[in-house]
């Protein structure tokens, strides 16, 4: 008989996929392939009664996703929370149509303060004349823009500081002395790139803010602290606390009067979950539990692997490293020679393949029937 460890399930594989040499597909690669295979389609090949079982787990109150476990490979509806069946899914796309998240969009900031100028001195400090000084405050940056002037000397067109205000004048806090002459037209624009507010619709479900003003766009990342971090696409930054709703954003680059910042994130909606979808390695609920219940559902586990010594595995690590039964291992190596035809695009050869490995995966089964009917139930009466 012989003795199916992985050395002598990794030559069976070279063998019949007729990768013979390291320099075609290293051990590596050829190991890769047959954890791959012994991982996800074995055990849902010969539906091993041992690895048919349930897979159960509690909610935790205002959490919606939970990951997969790393010994399962299979999962199988119905699906049920606290013994009562739950709607299932595996489309994020018809989840989110029958459970649509509540998704809110605010501009909780008024636009940047702008005015017409119509006047600059060349004094110390240099003093604007405008149309309007509604929505600047002392201390602001301020942009200087579209102004025609004579003379020499640094251009009166640039950035400033508010050092004061009148209604119809704006004092800088800069010596335009030796600035070129003001001449007619410009624009003051101000200059803000941090933002602050506090959001309502709490809790807030977390990864799900998104802040943008046409230019920049700060997502939200949740790290599972209670506060999510933003990351602006242009080098901006920000934070969220999802339970006070208080927001903080700096823009890389000042929004223009133009354009709106804008905020949008899902409020919570929590209470007994109705549906799951089973997606991304993750099992997400909605509405989001509020509580803890019993997540139930029916799973394939993975199948084992012996090390010579030690507790048994799900892969194959070591050389020496058998199959849970060792007349698995020519099943094995036929699965694994399969999956190398099909990537390497050789049909024919993975067609042969398919009828060698459909007889390995009979013989299984057909193991597995005998050895339940050398089993009897016990008698009723």
């Amino acid at each position: 008989m012989a003795n199916w460890t992985l050395s002598e399930i990794r030559t069976k594989t070279r063998q019949v996929s007729g990768r013979l040499s390291v320099s075609e597909l290293s051990n590596s690669q050829i190991d890769e392939y047959i954890n791959k295979y012994f991982q996800f389609e074995f055990p849902a090949e010969v539906k091993l009664n041992r690895n048919y079982t349930l897979h159960e787990f509690n909610t935790t109150a205002d959490t919606q996703d939970y990951d997969f476990p790393a010994n399962f490979t299979n999962f199988v509806p119905d699906a049920t929370l606290d013994r009562r069946e739950i709607l299932f899914y595996q489309n994020p796309d018809a989840f989110y149509r029958d459970n649509p998240e509540n998704i809110t969009r605010v501009s909780p900031w008024a636009v940047p303060a702008t005015a017409a100028i119509t006047g600059f001195t060349n004094a110390n400090p240099g003093v604007l004349t405008v149309s309007t000084t509604t929505g600047f405050n002392g201390g602001d940056s301020i942009t200087v823009s579209g102004i025609t002037e004579t003379g020499a000397g640094t251009t009166l067109n640039g950035t400033f500081t508010i050092a004061s205000k009148t209604a119809n004048t704006i004092t800088t806090g800069t010596d335009t002395s030796a600035f070129a002459v003001y001449a007619s037209s410009g624009t003051v624009t101000q200059i803000i790139t941090a933002f602050s507010t506090t959001l309502s619709g709490l809790p807030i479900v977390p990864g799900s803010i998104i802040v943008d003003d046409k230019v920049e766009v700060l997502t939200d990342t949740d790290d599972g602290d209670g506060t999510g971090t933003l990351t602006g696409d242009k080098g901006g930054s920000g934070d969220i606390n999802y339970s006070t709703g208080v927001l903080n954003v700096t823009f890389n680059t000042a929004p223009t009067a133009n354009n709106v910042v804008q905020v949008s994130y899902i409020q919570f909606r929590s209470g007994f979950s109705t549906s799951v979808l089973m997606f991304e390695n993750k099992f997400k609920f909605f509405p989001i539990p509020d509580r803890a219940y019993r997540f139930r559902i029916k799973a394939w586990s993975l199948s084992y692997v012996k090390p010579v010594s030690g507790a048994n595995q799900t892969t194959f690590i070591l050389s020496t490293d058998k199959p849970l039964q060792e007349e698995w291992g020519p099943s094995i190596a036929f699965g694994a020679a399969r999956r190398i035809a099909s990537d390497f695009g050789e049909m024919d050869r993975y067609s042969e393949l398919t009828v060698l490995y459909k007889e390995q995966i009979n013989y299984i089964l057909k193991r597995t029937h005998i050895d339940l009917e050398s089993s009897r139930a016990l008698p009723m009466f």
